[in-house]
């Protein structure tokens, strides 16, 4: 055979070979793409479902529900599609704001604050009403007694939120006006409690558990809510929870709420220690008030 011959012969093989291979590892080819595909999908449907709230009293239901699992049992959110609860914790209401551009599925905000944010267009929308308690607590080195020795004082306070509501509320109840104290603003509830403990203030507007956790540590009441005050678990407006899903999440908070009034400290401790960051000896000495049940919004 001619050397030119036998070169085209094995060229004709090696190509005919190639297309055998190809055609053979078609299939195989596929399934790998139909499975990158599916875990493309799975990746997508798995982006978890954000429950971003402060770790104020009446988000401690918030934070046993979810990690319990049973934002998925009761099937507030798809865990067919892979996804799961998560809690985002912030520090400060105004802290919100970020969390919305964080793909937030349900975020907790003060009554003052949502109206705000809501006043130029609809951000929020809200689900549920729960209270949270709230107190005035001054530094315990100054031997303050009632709301009146807060004239030409220092209290610290969230300015546009329920915080500062409160702070003026309770002044007026004392014949006091808004110019009468001094006002810096503090967002975070902890840092807040910190300063009033460090006598860094005269005194702060704290949320339950902060306002436990300054008189329990010598600060003194001035004062107290009696029925605390509105805040809303709200979903972003262009992501509403589907129809019935509402109800369901109600009927989950009250049901966690009964089951951490009756367990008490035991529960309530380690959800203080992990998203408070209270030490363990303090977080088991606090008497909480009790908490109250959630309504649907609109009720």
């Amino acid at each position: 055979m001619q050397p030119t011959l036998t070169r085209k012969l094995l060229c004709l093989a090696a190509t005919l070979s190639a297309l055998a291979a190809c055609n053979g590892g078609g299939e195989g080819t596929r399934d790998e793409a139909t499975k990158a595909d599916s875990a493309a999908i799975a990746r997508t449907e798995a982006i978890p479902f954000r429950v971003v709230a402060p770790p104020v009293l009446d988000c401690l239901p918030l934070y046993y529900a979810v990690e319990q699992g049973w934002f998925e049992s009761y099937g507030i959110i798809d865990h067919h599609k892979g996804q799961k609860a998560e809690i985002i914790p912030i520090s400060a209401q105004t802290d919100c704001d970020t969390a919305m551009t964080a793909g937030a599925g349900i975020v907790f905000v003060d009554s003052v604050y949502l109206s705000r944010i809501n006043t130029r267009e609809t951000r929020f929308a809200p689900i549920l009403r729960t209270r949270t308690p709230w107190g005035i607590a001054a530094a315990a080195p100054l031997r303050l007694k009632q709301l009146k020795d807060l004239k030409d004082r220092v209290v610290a306070m969230a300015r546009r939120t329920a915080s500062e509501q409160i702070a003026y509320s309770a002044l007026r109840s004392a014949g006091l006006q808004q110019p009468d104290a001094m006002y810096p603003q503090v967002g975070s509830f902890a840092t807040a409690a910190s300063m009033v403990l460090a006598a860094q203030v005269d005194a702060a507007v704290l949320p339950e558990p902060f306002f436990s956790v300054a008189t329990a540590q010598g600060c003194k009441e001035l004062y107290r809510t009696q029925q605390g005050t509105s805040a809303f678990l709200c979903t972003p407006k262009e992501k509403p929870l589907p129809a019935g899903k509402a109800e369901q999440l109600v009927q989950l908070y009250n049901r966690v709420a009964d089951e951490l009034n009756k367990g008490g400290r035991a529960l309530t401790s380690p959800l203080l220690q992990r998203y408070a960051g209270m030490p363990a000896e303090l977080a088991d000495s606090l008497r909480l008030p009790t908490l109250s049940h959630a309504i649907a919004y609109g009720r």
